[in-house]
């Protein structure tokens, strides 16, 4: 089989290199995001036969990951490399993201940001070069961080399963760890 090239992003006053993409999901419109060591977040979105794109800076250092609600297909998290995980508010017509809250209270790189599919709540997870993972979930107006790993090894990667119930992790040797289970439990509201 042969593929065809549909659309190629090229910036007019350098390249970019682009660190991963990443899907909107539950979204009846082909958009998604990719985020760069420039520290920018890039949309794109398919509509009236032609790709869009609208760029916005997100992150001092570069972005590392980005991850769109699977419950709000208009609200995304990215983090990266100046330690800090920031929820943005997509508008789709205009491609624009407006921030809407930031997380400053990690003392580490933070390497993926993932949210926990068919969750109730605002939630999602994080992990890092310290080798620790996070939790969090919002009560009213603030941000709840909880602790759900600590390895020895720097945390590449967290995905969840399709239902949120397991969470596995990739250490930075290439091992896969899940996360036990009892972990992933919020807290005070006892969501699995």
């Amino acid at each position: 089989s042969t593929y065809e090239c549909i659309y190629e992003y090229k910036e007019e006053e350098k390249s970019t290199i682009m660190n991963f993409i990443t899907f909107s999901k539950n979204d009846s419109e082909l958009v998604f995001a990719s985020g760069g060591v420039d520290g920018n977040i890039i949309m794109f979105q398919y509509k009236n036969d032609k790709f869009i794109s609208y760029k916005i800076f997100a992150h001092e250092y570069g972005v590392n990951a980005i991850d769109f609600n699977p419950n709000n297909p208009s609200e995304l998290v990215s983090c990266g490399n100046d330690n800090l995980i920031k929820i943005w508010v997509l508008n789709k017509e205009t491609l624009k993201c407006e921030h809407k809250s930031s997380i400053e209270d990690i003392d580490m790189v933070i390497n993926d940001v993932v949210f926990k599919p068919l969750s109730n709540e605002e939630c999602f997870s994080c992990c890092g070069d310290d080798g620790t993972a996070y939790l969090f979930w919002k009560e009213g107006e603030q941000w709840i961080k909880k602790e759900i790993a600590n390895f020895d090894k720097s945390i590449c990667k967290l995905s969840w399963n399709e239902n949120g119930t397991v969470l596995m992790s990739v250490l930075n040797d290439g091992e896969l760890h899940p996360i036990e289970q009892e972990n992933l439990i919020l807290e005070n509201n006892n969501e699995n």
